[in-house]
């Protein structure tokens, strides 16, 4: 085995077969032997980019008094591929209904997004799945904090990649009203969920499996779930601390080496 690792796989490129890519002086990717590839670009410094229900992708440039119309169009066409500094998606009042999921994956980087809606009144900036059409998926290597949203009507958000460089917790998701999805949450990753009110899941408010873990933290329900506040399978686990939500069959559920301590 060592020596097919060593003679077969190990191999140098040439200057003709072309580099993957080359490093800056900070020794961040800038460049590449790939004409698809050219440029690989990157954070320069922080920033704050405004999105609005009255807002255009096509001729927003992100400004507070000219924004963007949604979170996605941000994350593939105005965020750069390395994420290595503090962005800002502040998200002005609002129902913000969907059309498609909201996709966040393929960024790297030590940098965090923090996606946030109104911090004086977490009902202000709504998110509407359209019946449970359509969910949020976080599959990114940077970094995600998303507070003071109400959620509504998702299929789930659904955590599935914990940041790379930032938070031993996971992606954090605090501050939030989780409405009426289908699940709450189903993490196959790590979380942290934070003074969250998970009400009136059609399922479980939080689902945690396939050896994902999450940390709850003082999470309520106005509604109990319809059937579990918590639930843990395939080697899920969910460590709690303080309140937590609330399910009609029954407030915890484990199967199959799932853990809820």
């Amino acid at each position: 085995i060592q020596h097919a690792l060593d003679s077969t796989i190990d191999h140098t490129m040439t200057a003709t077969e072309g580099n993957i890519f080359t490093a800056n002086a900070d020794g961040l990717p800038q460049d590449s032997g790939y004409s698809a590839w050219k440029t690989i670009s990157y954070t320069t410094a922080n920033q704050t980019i405004y999105v609005s229900t009255t807002g255009s992708d096509e001729t927003g440039d992100g400004s507070s008094g000219n924004p963007y119309a949604t979170i996605q169009h941000v994350w593939d066409n105005v965020l750069p591929w390395y994420i290595n500094h503090d962005i800002t998606i502040q998200l002005t009042d609002g129902t913000y209904a969907l059309t498609t999921n909201i996709d966040l994956k393929g960024k790297m980087g030590w940098g965090q997004v923090f996606i946030q809606g109104n911090t004086g009144d977490r009902t202000a900036v709504v998110i509407d799945g359209d019946s449970r059409a359509y969910q949020l998926k976080i599959g990114t290597g940077v970094f995600i904090d998303i507070s003071y949203i109400r959620f509504y009507q998702l299929q789930y958000i659904r955590v599935f990649t914990p940041p790379l460089y930032q938070s031993i917790w996971g992606q954090r998701i605090w501050h939030c009203i989780v409405d009426n999805n289908s699940y709450g949450f189903y993490v196959s990753a790590k979380a942290y969920i934070e003074d969250c009110d998970i009400t009136n899941s059609v399922y479980s408010g939080i689902r945690c499996y396939h050896a994902g873990y999450v940390r709850s933290i003082d999470n309520t329900s106005t509604t109990a779930n319809g059937t579990y506040g918590l639930e843990a399978q395939y080697q899920g686990m969910i460590a709690k601390t303080g309140t937590q939500p609330t399910g009609s069959t029954a407030n915890e559920y484990t199967a199959s080496g799932g853990e809820i301590e």
